[in-house]
């Protein structure tokens, strides 16, 4: 450092950037022994949890063990504390479970929440929260790097230095992690450590070079990536712009177990439609997708998925009650309400239960209460009205008159609905004549059902070549039949023998 000259550039009307990537090359290049494997690069306002030296010491001990050629950047998530939490004495997190209960607070947010959400949104903050809280450090996820991620990582020394071009300007740490990326490093996010910030960042704070949308660093940041593009010619990595940073969401965990928490693990038996995480994706020129066009390309997919209709509506309210009606739980208590349905023809009078299935002994059959048995039809009844009026709430009125099977079950309920009242208040269990809604129960059957909706189709439209064949069945026989009779007469010689007329 004895080669450099020192300038004073303190007044505020000095407009010199900041030479920040020269000096973390001098940093890091000046005064890291040759001893030194790894290196962890943070600014100045980023500190490091309480001992975090002797837990990376002993995750790469172990990491050695596994691998023998590390091209692995492990990135730690940063966060930002609260100044008035600083100011109020309040102890900072020694772990990850304290620094949850911090950020459930709202004293704590992951780093640049409010001025760069997408300069962290690989870290994916959700479902590093979500992940058991453990004593180790463990790799969590491999994220694919797309720009402007900027994480703070530790990694080893041989890592692509920082271009000194770039200043204080937006890019300085991007270029950087870009091209470790194109280099061959990896990036992979730990578990159960972080680094923190006291004070919440906000645009107010920083130099107008800071912005993402500088002039400046993107025309620096497009030349950096015409010098990259020569300098890599063999690679076949690729970085994703930052439009398309919303396709990366979809991290890999590596060996991560499912969450253990007791809500996942309820919501997840009990069928409940999974939460779309869109705490990072708003509605601002940083991000392409608004949180009403992920859930209606998740509501979309998930329709591919489980082959149903996508012709319903795509406001937010009704993709959500589709997603819910669309849900494995909702689906099973549907599925229970028409077995319920269909079954009670065998316990209603007359009941298919006897004390024995001799017709010689004319049994007698076992009658069910009639009450319970209007009852449990009346829950199934109120169970397809609410299904029936969800559905056409979601497809709307003209799609529904185009829906044959929708009409049919809703005429279907109503009518049954009618006549089980009637039957429940007026005739009781006296009347012991047809009751039409018997007959309609396979409606509500055959709506629910794609595969046999499709089969009624095609009857319906192969109709007309199944009466033509059944009709020409019957002219063959017909035919053939009348020819046997003329080629073999009735003969009128009688066998007194057998005693009776033979051919």
């Amino acid at each position: 450092c004895q080669h450099l000259t020192y300038i004073n550039h303190t007044e505020e009307t000095d407009s010199t950037p900041y030479p920040s990537n020269l000096l973390r090359n001098i940093a890091r290049l000046g005064t890291t022994p040759s001893t030194v494997q790894y290196i962890l690069t943070l600014d100045i306002d980023i500190f490091p949890v309480s001992d975090l030296f002797h837990h990376l010491v002993s995750f790469y001990t172990q990491i050695k063990l596994i691998e023998e050629f590390n091209r692995t950047l492990y990135v730690i998530p940063a966060f930002e504390i609260h100044i008035d939490t600083v100011k109020r004495g309040t102890l900072l997190p020694q772990n990850k479970r304290e620094l949850i209960l911090l950020w459930n607070d709202n004293q704590l947010q992951p780093l640049q929440a409010d001025v760069c959400p997408t300069c962290q949104f690989l870290t994916n903050y959700q479902a590093w929260k979500q992940e058991a809280s453990e004593d180790k450090i463990v790799p969590l996820f491999r994220p694919h790097y797309s720009q402007p991620w900027q994480p703070y990582y530790i990694g080893p020394k041989d890592v692509p230095t920082f271009d000194a071009r770039f200043k204080s300007h937006a890019h300085a740490r991007i270029s950087q992690c870009c091209e470790s990326f194109m280099a061959g490093y990896d990036y992979v996010v730990l578990n159960n450590v972080y680094l923190y910030r006291l004070g919440f960042l906000d645009k107010s704070q920083l130099p107008a070079t800071e912005f993402m949308d500088d002039d400046t660093s993107v025309l620096l940041f497009d030349q950096f990536r015409e010098d990259l593009a020569k300098h890599y010619l063999n690679t076949t990595r690729k970085y994703m712009e930052r439009e398309e940073i919303i396709n990366s969401i979809d991290t890999h965990l590596i060996n991560a177990p499912p969450s253990r928490t007791i809500k996942n693990r309820l919501k997840n038996f009990l069928g409940f439609p999974k939460s779309i995480n869109s705490e990072y994706i708003i509605d601002d020129e940083q991000c392409s997708w608004s949180s009403n066009t992920l859930l209606c390309a998740t509501v979309f997919l998930e329709d591919a998925v489980n082959y149903q209709c996508i012709t319903h509506k795509i406001t937010e309210k009704y993709l959500l009650i589709h997603r819910w009606f669309s849900s494995p739980m909702i689906k099973k208590i549907h599925q229970i309400m028409l077995i319920t349905n269909l079954c009670l023809a065998f316990f209603e009078r007359p009941s298919s239960f006897s004390e024995t299935s001799d017709v010689r002994d004319k049994p007698h059959r076992i009658n069910f209460p009639f009450f319970i048995l209007m009852i449990v039809e009346g829950v199934t009844l109120v169970w397809f009205s609410i299904y029936i009026f969800a559905k056409i709430m979601c497809v709307g009125i003209k799609q529904i008159q185009r829906r044959f099977w929708i009409i049919i079950f809703l005429i279907v309920v109503i009518y049954s609905s009618c006549e089980w009242f009637v039957m429940l208040v007026f005739l009781n269990q006296l009347y012991h004549g047809i009751r039409l809604r018997r007959i309609f129960r396979p409606v509500f059957m055959i709506e629910s059902s794609p595969l046999m909706k499709k089969a009624f189709q095609a009857l319906n439209a192969n109709s007309l070549t199944i009466i033509a064949s059944i009709s020409l069945a019957l002219i063959h026989i017909l035919f053939f039949a009348a020819m046997a009779m003329f080629l073999f007469p009735r003969s009128d010689v009688y066998d007194h023998k057998k005693k009776s007329i033979f051919t």
